[in-house]
């Protein structure tokens, strides 16, 4: 995860719900292209002041890329998704 200011709605979810803005998380569908052109989709959780890292993701599943998923893609293909991949920790 990248720590960065608050930008987009996570700011304004956050008040709406009485919560601070590191209480607030964010779920965004990730594209990842691993090898023979084969994408894998992950479900990236982090909290409100932060930025998914797309290139941790890369490294992480040794992939060729990582993008942010386009939604109607991600519908097509989501019930393919077998693979249970666990969690990324986040480096202090």
């Amino acid at each position: 995860m990248i720590k960065h200011a608050a930008e987009g709605r996570t700011e304004l979810i956050a008040k709406i719900h009485a919560n601070r803005l590191e209480q607030a998380i964010k779920s965004i569908v990730v594209q990842v292209r691993v090898m023979n052109k084969e994408n894998i989709y992950c479900l990236a959780n982090v909290s409100g002041g932060c930025r998914i890292d797309l290139d941790g993701i890369t490294i992480h599943f040794k992939a060729d890329s990582a993008a942010f998923a386009a939604l109607q893609i991600f519908y097509l293909e989501r019930f393919s998704l077998t693979r249970e991949v666990g969690a990324i920790e986040q480096d202090e």
